[in-house]
């Protein structure tokens, strides 16, 4: 009688054993796909993030395309405009030595 006690004394320290065994490797896992979920998520907030971002870029290239236009057309008109001035400039230069030379 006494052997049969220590044996399921023993049988039920094993049981307990695995259970417990068990359990950790539940735990272990539970945490584990918990990680991936995580790293799942924070990947795909890392993906948005590159989107936004890769948009956010390409709305300040056109930005920058658009005032180099911008910036060309003005040099342009006052490439066109420059010569205009300076011949305003020279005429009445011309002018105001006439003046001057009446004056004299």
């Amino acid at each position: 009688a006494g052997m049969t006690a220590e044996a399921s004394l023993a049988v039920l320290e094993e049981k307990m054993q695995l259970t417990i065994e068990l359990q950790t490797a539940e735990d272990e896992h539970k945490a584990a796909v918990q990680g991936r979920a995580a790293a799942l998520e924070e990947l795909e907030l890392t993906f948005e993030e590159y989107r936004l971002l890769r948009g956010h870029q390409a709305i300040i290239a056109q930005r920058r395309q658009s005032q180099q236009r911008q910036l060309r057309r003005s040099s342009k008109a006052e490439d066109v405009q420059a010569p205009v001035e300076e011949a305003k400039d020279a005429k009445l230069k011309e002018k105001l030595e006439a003046v001057v030379q009446q004056i004299e």
